[in-house]
């Protein structure tokens, strides 16, 4: 390792001043030597002594020209004033200069230049030091833009003075050397000035009150955030509130440093939730049974630290239940506080989200704060106002006493402070320590500091070198700061610095960590990020790659992510010329190490916090590219990975963009990612149901280019390549080619012997047996997928193949076979536990209910299935909730109150949805109405119907309008286009309604049409199959329509 110097080098905040004297050259061109030298002490003398009063340091003579420093080695609060007072000072002595020397008035005139920014100070043993960095250059090029006797500030500069010295604007002004202009100021004199900022609690009465009041109407899930910019107050306020609430009230501070469901972890703590009788706490609250077990054990493993097992939906949903079951049933309603809920990741926003849909069985309040410009947040919004001035001053008396302050001192403060409690609490906390602040003898306030950096700079610089040295060292860990890794960061004896550093009042600790039982935090993230900006970056890099290595070496099986991340920034930090990392590590190797821990913490996070996940994986590929631009395998399958992950977080359209990504990713002549790329573009397409006029071209082409790439000695990949092919042209409007491509895909995976391509195959065929007439291929080709799924021992495909085959059969009038699959079907849902399949079992038992025509236990199911899908966040569960809806009530006789449901989903997803509307209508007797909405529905043939599972139904209720408002024409097409199912049973998609024979809608078509002899035959075979599937309601309903048939007179020929 490189040795380090006695104090390490560092990057730090300077003031540097710039005199130079005007027309020096020509003044010593008639001078002798001596002269010459005796003018140079003189001024140099001169200069010196009033640097050196003044707090600063000369750094240099160059020439007639003086270099000197404010900030060095230790940065006071007003050392941007000293620097410019210093220039004033020198510019004004310059007279005594020449009285004392015998030179005439106005011989001598200086020209002055005062920057502040950022240098790398490199210290010698002797404590002296050397400045990097082009402030030095910028003081003296505005000393060049100052006139004779004048003094010119740069703009942070003037930043930190404005408040007691005149200055007159320049405007950015050109300076030679700069690619930009720079802002300049004209220093003409002295003033007082102001002193900002914040202080103690103050000023918001009517913000608790408001918080108050929502805790006290909440009656469901509810949320407030509060929005403050930093320093407001809006931490103090829910302090404030959770330390007054009637009920229990959980704060919880969000970090980034932690995991990304620790705030849940924090909120069970909070109230009280154990790891042990959790089972009784649920039971307390009506939870029982394996759901409450398994709710039970989610809860015990994220208290545990344990990465949890399960899709997030249904983590979301057993933490939910755990905070919910607090206290005696029926008790006051609690409060989720999030502190800072920008900070939380993707995955913890949205169990957030779910919190407030899920249904709840007691009420909450959720209250988050939040800066502003951050996303928009849910629920109601409570914005902060900055403090008036008379809060203001009341908090500067509160910390400092009433009237030490001057009150000219106190009206600027209040002027600059704009509200801000944080920034006057925290200039005054420094002026403190510092000695600085004006005793209440009425003594005179300092210059405030140029900024918040140069404020924290002050307080690393007052503490003792080791003290300073652990804070600058423990920075590179994030907020949080494990005592035990300081020793392999350099402090091998950290514990007395430590106990300065919480005495100080700049650490809080120690308290228990999941790294490390004795870690601290900082007091103010201003401080940890000061002291991590005095570090040089080939240092940031070493000590990140240090921590990296603790990180492992302490926790090997939890630390990839954190491990990760550090070696990520360390390859961040690390200059471009400064050789290996810690002097061991080159910059390639590194940005290697860290893409592949980042990779096994997006492995391990993609199960329950996919989001996240995607994020870890794309960092990984970013650094992979970096340690080698070159397409590869690894580089490709990272990318794959962090498409998946986005693709199980729902996020498809990126999802589809990172597939077809892989295909530039992978290294030339490969085909493993490339066809894994194809296929998993098409599934995500698939899922999102997007236009395949507009994303189906790219499908086909990534399908097309993998197929070709993939040997014949791969049959079970080129099997599933031709499989998505089949679906992608089916759904691209080519029927004949999908049918080839997905018999040829099936007869390739019976002939390679794979029973998981054969499923996968089965099933992309399906769309390809879809017409009516292919009943009897469906039903074949199901039982052989089943067999293929359970053979490959995939139980995602075995569900599908059950509710597959249980649809078919429903619609080939074998009802007993069918609800015996439902019974199957739904107890592996629920052995799988996905979100995707969790909604299932309660539409099914919904459908069946209404089938045989049980209303009082179907009204239960129908509202049962509402909640259930709303829960698992099913997309379409409004719809068919609308649907069920409309078959409970026109059975029970009470059609019209269905018709606000309908309408409230229509208006919401629009094209279709409105022929459920126009037969409610129809069914109430708002005959118009419902004319209308059907004439708008007929245009094109009813093109808006579609050709997907619900096609059928929607037909059948279109054929139902047409009879009711006597629409001939639409009748006619109606029959013509159901004509296909006769014989069959209407089933809704994936089984959400059963709605009888669809001989019934012939029928009425037929009717509306004028052709009563068919109509009262396609009646009659209604009823007999009715009958036979045992759909109670729709045999009675059948029954009537045919004996309205036959009383309406002769039937015409058709």
């Amino acid at each position: 390792m490189i040795p380090e110097p006695p104090r390490p080098a560092e990057r730090r905040l300077v003031h540097v001043l710039f005199v130079d004297l005007v027309g020096f050259t020509s003044l010593v061109e008639d001078l002798d030597a001596e002269d010459v030298a005796l003018l140079q002490e003189h001024y140099f003398s001169q200069v010196a002594g009033l640097v050196a009063a003044a707090g600063g340091q000369v750094e240099k003579y160059i020439g007639d020209a003086v270099l000197a420093t404010f900030g060095l080695p230790v940065l006071r609060p007003d050392d941007a004033g000293a620097a410019v007072r210093a220039g004033l000072a020198v510019v004004e002595s310059l007279a005594g200069v020449e009285e004392r020397l015998g030179l005439p008035a106005g011989t001598l005139r200086a020209r002055v230049g005062v920057h502040t920014g950022e240098v790398v100070v490199t210290w010698a043993a002797d404590g002296t030091w050397r400045l990097s960095g082009d402030v030095v250059n910028t003081a003296a090029r505005l000393q060049t833009a100052a006139e004779p006797g004048t003094v010119v500030v740069g703009p942070d500069t003037a930043l930190a003075v404005e408040g007691t010295l005149e200055l007159v604007p320049l405007g950015d002004i050109p300076l030679k050397g700069k690619a930009e202009r720079v802002g300049a100021w004209r220093v003409v004199g002295r003033r007082r000035g102001p002193v900002p900022d914040g202080g103690p609690f103050r000023g918001r009465a009517a913000d608790l009150a408001a918080l108050d009041a929502a805790h006290r109407d909440a009656r469901g899930a509810e949320r407030i955030t509060v929005l403050a910019p930093p320093g407001v107050g809006r931490s103090r306020l829910v302090a404030e509130f959770a330390a007054r609430a009637a009920g229990p009230a959980w704060l919880v501070r969000v970090r980034t440093d932690e995991p990304g469901y620790a705030p849940v972890a924090a909120l069970l703590r909070a109230a009280g939730v154990e790891g042990t009788d959790l089972a009784g706490r649920l039971a307390r609250h009506g939870h029982t049974g394996p759901r409450a077990a398994l709710s039970a054990d989610h809860t015990a493993a994220l208290l545990a630290g344990e990465e949890p097992a399960g899709a997030p939906a249904e983590l979301w949903a057993s933490w939910t239940a755990v905070l919910d079951a607090h206290g005696e049933p029926g008790g006051p309603t609690p409060v989720w506080i999030l502190d800072d809920v920008h900070l939380a990741s993707a995955d913890m926003q949205a169990f957030l989200e779910h919190a407030l849909a899920a249904p709840h069985r007691t009420p909450r309040l959720v209250i988050t704060t939040a800066r502003p410009g951050e996303r928009p947040p849910s629920g109601a919004v409570r914005t902060l106002d900055p403090l008036s001035d008379d809060d203001v001053a009341a908090l500067v008396a509160d910390r400092v006493g009433d009237g030490v302050l001057p009150p000219a001192v106190l009206a600027e403060l209040r002027a600059a402070a704009g509200g801000n409690p944080l920034f006057v609490v925290e200039l005054l906390r420094v002026w403190e320590r510092s000695g600085a602040l004006p005793g209440g003898d009425g003594g005179v306030a300092l210059t405030v500091p140029s900024t918040v950096r140069a404020i924290y700079l002050g307080q690393l610089d007052a503490l003792a070198a080791p003290a300073r040295e652990v804070l600058g060292r423990g920075s590179v860990t994030g907020t949080t700061l494990p005592a035990g890794a300081l020793p392999g960061l350099g402090s091998p004896e950290p514990e007395e610095p430590l106990r300065d550093l919480t005495g100080a009042g700049l650490l809080v600790g120690p308290r228990p960590d999941p790294v490390d039982p004795a870690s601290y935090t900082y007091r103010h993230p201003l401080v940890r990020d000061t002291a991590y900006a005095t570090l040089p970056r080939a240092r940031r890099a070493a000590l990140h790659l240090r921590f990296a290595e603790w990180l492992e070496a302490r926790a090997p099986d939890r630390a990839a992510e954190r491990a990760g991340r550090h070696l990520a920034a360390a390859w961040d930090e690390a200059p471009a010329l400064g050789g290996p990392v810690d002097g061991r590590i080159a910059r390639d190797e590194l940005a290697r190490r860290a893409a592949a821990r980042l990779t096994e913490a997006g492995e391990a996070a993609l199960g329950t916090e996919p989001l996240r996940a995607a994020e870890l994986f794309r960092r990984a590929v970013d650094l992979g590219v970096a340690a080698d631009p070159a397409p590869s395998e690894e580089r490709a399958h990272r990318t794959l990975r962090s498409a998946e992950a986005l693709r199980r977080a729902g996020r498809l359209p990126a999802a589809m963009a990172a597939f077809a990504e892989v295909a530039d990713a992978a290294a030339p002549g490969t085909h493993a990612a490339r066809a894994a790329a194809a296929l998993g573009y098409e599934d995500a397409l698939f899922d999102s149901r997007l236009p395949r006029e507009t994303w189906g071209a790219r499908a086909q082409v990534l399908l097309d280019d993998a197929l070709g790439l993939v040997p014949s000695s791969s049959p079970a990949l080129r099997a599933r390549l031709l499989a998505a092919g089949a679906r992608a042209r089916g759904y691209g409007g080519d029927e004949a080619g999908a049918t080839v491509l997905g018999d040829e895909a099936v007869g390739l995976a019976r002939e390679a012997g794979d029973a998981g391509a054969l499923a996968y195959a089965l099933l992309a065929r399906r769309p390809t047996l879809a017409a009516p007439a292919r009943l009897p291929e469906r039903l074949r080709s199901d039982d052989e997928l089943l067999a293929a799924a359970r053979a490959a021992g995939d139980p995602e495909r075995e569900f599908e193949a059950l509710r597959l085959r249980m649809v078919d059969l429903l619609e080939a009038g074998d009802t007993p076979a069918a609800e015996a699959l439902v019974d199957e079907a739904g107890a592996l849902a629920l052995r799988l536990g996905r979100p995707l399949h969790l909604w299932y079992p309660a539409m099914w038992r919904a459908m069946m209910l209404l089938h045989h025509g049980d209303l009082g236990a179907a009204a239960d199911a129908v509202e049962h299935f509402r909640r259930e899908g709303e829960r698992w966040h099913y997309g379409d569960a409004g719809q068919v909730h609308s649907v069920q809806l409309l078959t409970l009530h026109t059975a029970a006789g009470t059609t019209e109150r269905a018709l606000p449901t309908l309408e409230r989903v229509a208006r919401v997803v629009g094209g279709r949805t409105w022929i459920h509307t126009a037969v409610g209508l129809a069914r109430a007797g708002r005959l118009d109405e419902a004319a209308d909405l059907l004439t708008a529905a007929a245009a094109d043939r009813f093109a808006v119907i579609g050709h997907d599972g619900a096609r059928a139904f929607l037909l059948a209720e279109a054929a139902e309008t047409a009879d009711a408002v006597g629409d001939a024409g639409s009748g006619a097409l109606l029959h013509e286009l159901l004509a296909p199912w006769e014989g069959h049973v209407v089933v809704v998609g994936s089984g959400a309604l059963c709605l009888g024979a669809a001989d019934h809608a012939l029928g009425l078509a037929a009717r509306a049409a004028g052709n009563h002899e068919a109509a009262a035959a396609h009646l009659g075979n209604a009823v007999r199959i009715d009958d036979a599937t045992g759909a109670v309601r729709a045999a009675a309903r059948a029954r009537d329509a045919l004996a309205d048939t036959a009383g309406r007179g002769s039937a015409r020929p058709a």
